[in-house]
């Protein structure tokens, strides 16, 4: 929504699928709940106004981004304190893979032979979708907005996701070095958390990720994407099998 002075002041998401629909109230559910938590680097869009009803949903926000905001493709350390505000926020909890792991991911039995039912990862809140088009600084706060995908995720996922997106689409880097990567962010991340992990169990969290990233995904967006995540689940289970 423009202004008479050609800014954006609001940005409008409209569903009119059932799928659709339930994303668009996703989303407004995810901002209400977050509205009502107090950050420190972590800004969210606000609820201008929201409709829901059998035919459509509706859903305008408040533009957060304006000309002094940063895009940038690289992580940085702001990001680890901004996303250890949201992780650090309610209903953290200790599951076990198998609980963990949709059913209908084709990855879950090779999984479970890999790491055993009895692996647990910590799970807390998780924005699904931390991309560096998704993110946006200001000095030391943190901008981010879709929140459609907002749920409890395993630690570290969004760090992840937003680390294989950069390699892939962003700096065309290869794998062996996205897995490096990723690897050091679980580590420092989790590091933060005070809930240290040792570092043979980073891969398995990082292999956790990855196959649900790919579950998440949607089918036939990025055929390439899709296919060097397959590639990097693949390398890795290698890996633990020698």
């Amino acid at each position: 929504v423009w202004h008479d002075s050609k800014s954006i002041v609001s940005y409008l998401k409209f569903g009119n699928q059932s799928q659709s629909r339930k994303k668009v109230g996703h989303e407004h559910h995810s901002l209400e709940l977050l509205s009502k938590i107090k950050f420190d680097r972590v800004h969210i869009p606000k609820i201008l106004r929201f409709k829901l009803d059998s035919d459509h949903a509706m859903l305008e926000t408040q533009n957060i981004v304006t000309g002094q905001d940063k895009k940038v493709d690289v992580l940085l350390n702001v990001d680890y304190l901004a996303l250890l505000e949201i992780y650090n926020e309610r209903g953290k909890k200790n599951t076990s893979v198998s609980e963990y792991i949709n059913d209908k991911n084709i990855y879950k039995s090779v999984i479970l032979d890999l790491l055993g039912e009895n692996f647990h990862v910590n799970i807390s809140n998780s924005h699904g979708d931390y991309t560096p088009w998704n993110r946006f600084i200001l000095d030391n706060e943190v901008k981010i907005i879709d929140w459609e995908d907002f749920s409890k995720r395993a630690m570290c996922y969004h760090l992840v996701t937003f680390l294989f997106s950069e390699g892939v689409l962003i700096k065309k880097s290869n794998l062996n070095k996205i897995q490096k990567k990723c690897e050091s962010a679980i580590l420092k991340f989790n590091m933060m958390t005070g809930e240290y992990i040792e570092s043979q169990r980073v891969k398995k969290y990082l292999l956790v990720c990855l196959v649900e990233l790919y579950d998440n995904f949607p089918s036939g967006s990025n055929d390439d994407f899709v296919l060097k995540l397959t590639l990097l689940i693949d390398r890795i289970i290698v890996e633990f099998k020698k």
